[in-house]
């Protein structure tokens, strides 16, 4: 099989049904990362992103939607409060937890009762949602437990040959997957961090959200993230950080170029927080690229890249000491 790539300016409805005759997903990005997609209703397209990802079938996936009746033909109703974060975050990158209608197939939610509901707001997504004309499942386009892809570079390393489309269009804006909030619970609990905070949607909704869901969504469970080499995580200032990283002569160091370019064998990931946030899954993934076994970075102020970096880490975290 060959991997037609095509900018979504070219794009025809042709293409798209093409494919979708195939039963076969289709790669395209989102405003977090590039999604791997299929139709709601062909479980054998959803089968394959299944297979080509080698993805468990415990791990429920996220429903891609471009409008309202888009939203209300897979959930059982939309509360008030979903109402209201509807209103306030959609199109944009956080998916929410709702009861799903009986007609969803179980394959989709992992056998569960509920199901998460997102509407991009990248505009080559959303036109392939119209385009499509439906709903569309749609995890990441990469393999299970490796970084994330955030260009479509990305997804021919682990899909050429092995789908039909890539659609390329609008770049990639954030970086990190979307928050996941539960609302089948009381209170509402963040499942997955992002850039949308718990902050932001405690001010709209008007109240606090909780901290414990025994609820399965994407990225709770199995590797995620995870690069070629070993990588750690330190805690602790510049001088601890340099005191420590003598030890580990011929180590990479990655991280924020304002604050770490002076560290020897230094990759940078950009400057301050947001460029750390869009440049992870890419820097995580260009590692072989680099002389050295062994990765370490710095923790960064926000929850939902380290979130991300824990998760690719597998929880190796250093707290530095003047002793260290």
């Amino acid at each position: 099989m060959k991997t037609l790539v095509k900018d979504i300016r070219i794009v025809t409805k042709k293409d798209i049904q093409s494919v979708l005759d195939q039963n076969m997903p289709i790669a395209f990005p989102t405003e977090t990362v590039y999604g791997l997609g299929a139709k709601i209703d062909d479980i054998k397209a959803i089968k394959k992103i299944f297979m080509l990802k080698k993805r468990p079938l415990k791990n429920p996936m996220i429903v891609h939607v471009s409008n309202q009746k888009m939203i209300s033909s897979v959930v059982l109703n939309i509360p008030k409060d979903a109402k209201k974060l509807i209103k306030n975050f959609f199109p944009g990158p956080l998916t929410l937890i709702l009861k799903k209608k009986k007609t969803l197939n179980s394959l989709i939610t992992a056998n569960m009762e509920t199901v998460g509901i997102r509407m991009p707001s990248n505009k080559t997504a959303l036109k392939l949602l119209d385009l499509i004309g439906q709903p569309i499942v749609a995890p990441s386009a990469n393999v299970s437990g490796k970084p994330s892809s955030t260009n479509y570079k990305h997804v021919l390393d682990d899909f050429d040959g092995k789908i039909p489309l890539l659609i390329k269009g609008e770049e990639i804006s954030l970086g990190i997957e979307s928050t996941i909030i539960d609302m089948t619970v009381n209170p509402y609990v963040i499942l997955r961090p992002g850039i949308i905070t718990s902050d932001q949607i405690e001010k709209v909704l008007l109240k606090k959200l909780g901290t414990v869901s025994k609820t399965i969504a994407p990225g709770m469970i199995y590797p995620h993230y995870v690069p070629s080499k070993p990588l750690t995580v330190l805690e602790g200032d510049y001088d601890q950080i340099r005191n420590f990283l003598k030890s580990k002569e011929g180590s990479i160091f990655i991280g924020d170029s304002l604050k770490y370019k002076d560290i020897p064998n230094f990759v940078s990931m950009g400057e301050g927080k947001d460029q750390l946030i869009i440049n992870l899954y890419k820097t995580l993934r260009s590692l072989d690229n680099y002389k050295g076994e062994e990765v370490f970075t710095h923790v960064v102020d926000h929850r939902g890249y380290m979130n991300r970096l824990m998760k690719a880490s597998e929880g190796r975290l250093i707290k530095l000491s003047i002793e260290n």
